[in-house]
């Protein structure tokens, strides 16, 4: 009996040994074919030009949706702001203090680039 068990763990193992060969073979496959077609599709392409980045004010917009929700003597009133963002404001500042206090990555950081009119100032 022993030998017989003896036997299939080594069946067990050269076919799994097969298997695993198997498997590398064909991810050497694809790996070839993948950069065969990387290196013939960037040959083959000029690349696009990108467009310019668009201005979108960001500092300016985040200052207004203050004053308008969230300031002392704000615009909008609560029922102003469930209305606009389903949401109760409460409900929403209680939301953003548990985030924030949880996972630092979401505290509002200081710009770090430049905009396109401050850069022309800077010659």
């Amino acid at each position: 009996m022993l030998p017989n068990d003896e036997n299939d763990v080594s069946q067990h193992l050269a076919h799994n040994q097969q298997i695993t060969q198997d498997l590398l073979a064909k991810d050497e496959v694809v790996n070839i074919l993948l950069e065969m077609s990387d290196s013939s599709s960037n040959d083959n392409q000029s690349k696009k030009p990108r467009r310019p980045n668009k201005e979108r004010l960001h500092e300016e917009n985040h200052e207004r949706l203050m004053a308008d929700y969230f300031n002392p003597n704000c615009t909008y009133n609560s029922c102003d702001f469930s209305r606009r963002y389903q949401i109760e404001r409460h409900l929403f500042l209680r939301i953003l203090e548990d985030i924030t206090s949880q996972f630092p990555y979401f505290l509002r950081k200081p710009v770090r680039y430049f905009a396109a009119s401050h850069s022309k100032n800077h010659t």
